[in-house]
């Protein structure tokens, strides 16, 4: 007999899940008289037709392995393939994927694991008492059950559904106006439900909006965690919706002269009560930015265009007074590497996004040229960054500078990208060269500090990953690196040599080069 007690942790995971997906498509399944076959091309059209589909747990299981297994694959190939149509290039990578290695030995795995659980679901279907079995558990995970849709109680219960009315008397409630506890039980109701697409969340998102600049740090807090908590659980819709309450808080702060600002020359010390506030928002700022392209996937453009939008004019801000800290260098303390910008970019749709953005908000590309071509490195020791809780002016000015190397270095790749760099540089036409000569500069810089630092503090090594990304396509070698201007950088370091000529004649034949 099938025991649940003989399975793996992992497995008892996916026998929940699995429970949590049926009971989700019971409703379906008793409407008429139904077949296997029915049954199962419901399962298969379960994306289109389900509005939580990606809530699921086994769904997210399922999207963790794959992203654990083929994801280098996926990546290596799409290297490969830099320029092409993505029309072109998404069945060309999925043929390639599907027949690897990877994905037959993913498959095979999954299956003979699945084999197991459905052994057990059989055994136990027919037995209420034995499939009931996984109730409490689910509750504990915080799946979402039958139970969970009636529940009332605290905010840890489980998941309820409002009407419109209910959210529409939430939103009123959440009005900075009403009485504090008015606004802390509409918070809490928030904490309950699963939000989707309503009339109502515009005023919604402008009460936890609000919430986040309350002047009761706990509130604040409080409102803060809600945002978290509901990305983690809620649709393509409310997710822009969150992203979207965070960075317009964000901007309003920066540009309210009454609100905590830090004077650069201080330093930023995070053990201060209002900097640690601060810096959370940016850190949850930080987290929706790398997560949110998965909802982009399948997601309609409009949900796209205000994240985008308020990430790049709050970037573009500059500090609420002279010589105060501006928003991307708290950013930089979370993603010194611009990893978010790399992901933005990557795709062709949200790129064309990013940079209708950045023609709107040009400061945040002027500001990171600017950063770069200051002619010299920031007088920093690299290895005492992120070794203590206070941050000096100098070790904040050498991250932004990182940041800006990143960022210049994703979109110098794209043609839209280089012409952004030429309105950004005055109009010039040769802004793309001379922003590639100084990054050169930087990349033959003799700075002995570099041995002392991680390679991801390495500006050369982002420089020299740039230039090889260049060098593969053929076209924009040729436009960029073949330039007279671009090659006399190049061979700077050994003009500056004492007898440059015979030590390049020595290098080129011992390495059997010729001119």
């Amino acid at each position: 007999m099938a025991d649940p007690a003989s399975l793996s942790p992992e497995q008892q995971e996916i026998l929940i899940s699995l429970k949590q997906l049926f009971t989700a498509v019971e409703c379906e399944v008793n409407k008429a008289a139904i077949t296997p076959q029915i049954f199962h091309d419901i399962l298969i059209h379960l994306e289109q037709t389900h509005e939580h589909f990606h809530r699921f747990e086994f769904v997210k299981i399922l999207q963790n392995k794959i992203d654990t297994s083929l994801s280098a694959i996926i990546e290596t190939e799409l290297n490969k393939r830099p320029n092409s149509d993505p029309l072109d290039v998404i069945p060309e990578v999925t043929d390639v994927v599907f027949n690897s290695p990877e994905f037959n030995a993913l498959q095979e795995s999954f299956c003979l694991s699945m084999q197991e659980i459905i052994d057990v679901m059989v055994e136990i279907y027919h037995d209420p008492i034995r499939w009931e079995v996984g109730t409490p558990f689910l509750k504990e995970k915080n799946y979402v059950s039958n139970d969970d849709l009636s529940s009332s109680s605290n905010q840890t219960s489980g998941c309820m559904f409002f009407t419109s009315d209910q959210y529409f008397q939430i939103a009123q409630n959440l009005d900075p106006g009403m009485p504090k506890h008015v606004r802390q039980n509409a918070l809490n109701c928030l904490f309950k439900t699963a939000p989707g697409e309503c009339e109502h969340w515009s005023a919604i998102r402008q009460g936890i909006m609000d919430g986040l600049a309350d002047e009761d740090y706990n509130f604040a807090e409080e409102s803060l965690s809600l945002h978290a908590k509901l990305f983690n659980s809620g649709t393509s819709y409310s997710t822009s919706e969150l992203y979207t309450s965070l960075s317009g808080h964000l901007i309003q702060h920066f540009q309210s002269s009454a609100t905590y600002h830090i004077r650069m020359r201080n330093g930023l010390d995070t053990a201060n009560k209002n900097t640690r506030c601060l810096l959370r928002r940016f850190m949850l700022l930080s987290i929706f930015q790398h997560d949110i392209t998965t909802f982009w996937i399948r997601c309609p453009e409009r949900h796209m265009i205000q994240p985008i939008s308020q990430t790049i004019e709050l970037l573009s801000l500059p500090g609420s007074e002279e010589g105060c800290l501006k928003p991307v260098q708290y950013l930089c303390l979370f993603d010194h590497k611009a990893l978010w910008f790399r992901k933005w970019v990557h795709g062709c749709f949200t790129r064309n996004l990013v940079v209708s953005a950045m023609q709107k908000f040009n400061n945040f590309l002027k500001s990171s040229i600017e950063c770069v071509s200051a002619g010299a490195l920031p007088d920093i020791a690299p290895k005492d960054i992120y070794s203590s809780f206070t941050y000096s002016w100098k070790q904040l000015k050498y991250l932004e500078f990182i940041h800006s190397v990143n960022v210049i270095a994703n979109i110098v790749q794209y043609k839209a990208g280089r012409e952004l760099i030429c309105e950004a540089s005055s109009g010039n036409a040769n802004g793309v060269i001379d922003i590639l000569n100084k990054l050169i500069r930087v990349m033959t810089m003799d700075n002995s500090v570099f041995n002392l630092m991680d390679s991801s503090f390495h500006p050369q090594t982002i420089i020299s990953e740039l230039l090889r990304e260049i060098i593969v396509s053929g076209e924009e070698c040729r436009k960029l690196l073949s330039n007279e201007m671009v090659l006399k950088t190049f061979m700077q370091p050994l003009l500056d040599l004492p007898n440059w000529t015979t030590k390049c004649i020595q290098v080129c034949y011992y390495r059997n080069l010729t001119f």
